[in-house]
């Protein structure tokens, strides 16, 4: 047994202490928020579960919407996702919104198209631009959602894909808080088994849902194992050790605050 095993056997071990203390925090940034309840986006997967069966726990009002694009969410993820709901009795509102980012992303086609005449030029990124239309309409509705009930928006990031900067930009890393922002890949399938949420949600492949049949692991080029055995005992094999720090540092823009450039350096 590696000491990336022993760390996880210790972690689920303590897991009843853990998830109660992890409640606590959540019900103290909660109450800092000075909200009505917490808004999430519910897709089926692993994370966003969690959070919301944790937030409940901490007798916090909870409610979720599922913003399908398109197919990027599949039925199955809908059963997972119901079948979550019906469990732990949350109301689940699906929005679809494939209409509205086909419009932005033809509103945008249209000004390319424009500025190409202009000298500005196509640099590689457009396919995952549009992919990315999906986090940031979704983070648009929770917020307008949120605003008008006075639900703050809870996080759903785990430590995993933030360190690498697997989420976008404005998109699934805004939040008002977030609970496991700071926990693995790992850590939170085992919290996962302890809440009670259903098996099929554990075990499925982690997704962003950025477009039909997409996963974290295929899209980064890593697996999530190896991330979290890097992360909780800084141990693995060279190459991929150098692949998620070059990942890491080339996300970094994602994870600090907004730079502003200060007065004093203006007047001085």
């Amino acid at each position: 047994m590696d000491e990336f095993e022993k760390h996880l056997k210790i972690f689920e071990r303590n897991i009843e202490k853990y998830v109660e203390n992890l409640i606590q925090k959540i019900r103290i940034e909660f109450t800092n928020t000075h909200a009505d309840g917490v808004i999430l986006g519910m897709s089926g997967g692993l994370d966003c579960s969690v959070v919301a069966v944790l937030c409940k726990l901490a007798n916090i009002p909870v409610k979720l919407i599922s913003l399908p694009r398109g197919d990027s969410m599949d039925s199955g993820q809908m059963v997972d996702a119901k079948e979550l709901c019906e469990k732990f009795d949350f109301d689940l509102e699906i929005i679809p919104i494939g209409k509205t980012c086909q419009m932005v992303s033809n509103l945008c086609e249209t000004a390319f198209n424009n500025w190409m005449s202009k000298k500005y030029h196509y640099n590689g990124n457009s396919d995952m631009a549009d992919a990315n239309l999906g986090p940031l309409q979704r983070m648009m509705f929770l917020s307008t959602l949120g605003q008008k009930i006075n639900y703050a928006m809870v996080g759903t990031g785990n430590w995993t894909e933030r360190y690498i900067g697997n989420f976008t930009k404005r998109g699934d890393g805004q939040c008002d808080f977030n609970p496991i922002g700071e926990l693995t890949k790992s850590e939170i399938r085992i919290i996962a088994k302890h809440i009670g949420i259903p098996a099929n949600i554990i075990r499925k492949p982690p997704s962003a849902d950025l477009w039909e049949g997409q996963t974290d692991e295929v899209e980064m080029g890593l697996r999530i194992e190896d991330i979290d055995r890097y992360l909780i005992t800084g141990i693995g094999d060279k190459d991929i050790i150098n692949k998620i720090n070059a990942k890491h540092k080339n996300s970094l823009h994602k994870l600090v605050p907004i730079p502003v450039i200060q007065r004093t350096d203006i007047i001085n």
